[in-house]
């Protein structure tokens, strides 16, 4: 299964985990300049994968002041808002 966040981060699954993966785009020296999806995280459920991934944009967000914070955290709300109830998450 896959489980598209946005463009940059995806949760898959595989037999035994749920992978926290994020995409990467190739330099222009590259041989392939194929984008490839890198595992970041392995956890043990969905709602644990999404908690992660929304705990990361967190972490990753450019805000640098208490308001900034306040609407990245709208924002990823509203991100995952719609991620869980296209897939029925929690």
């Amino acid at each position: 299964m896959i489980v598209p966040i946005n463009d940059d981060w995806r949760i898959q699954s595989d037999q035994t985990c749920w992978h926290l993966q994020e995409r990467l785009v190739p330099g222009s020296d590259a041989k392939s300049q194929e984008p490839r999806w890198v595992s970041r995280k392995y956890l043990s459920s969905l709602p644990g994968a999404v908690r992660e991934a929304w705990q990361m944009q967190l972490r990753c967000s450019e805000a640098t002041t208490l308001n900034g914070a306040v609407n990245e955290i709208e924002r990823i709300n509203d991100e995952f808002r719609d991620l869980i109830k296209r897939f029925d998450i929690c």
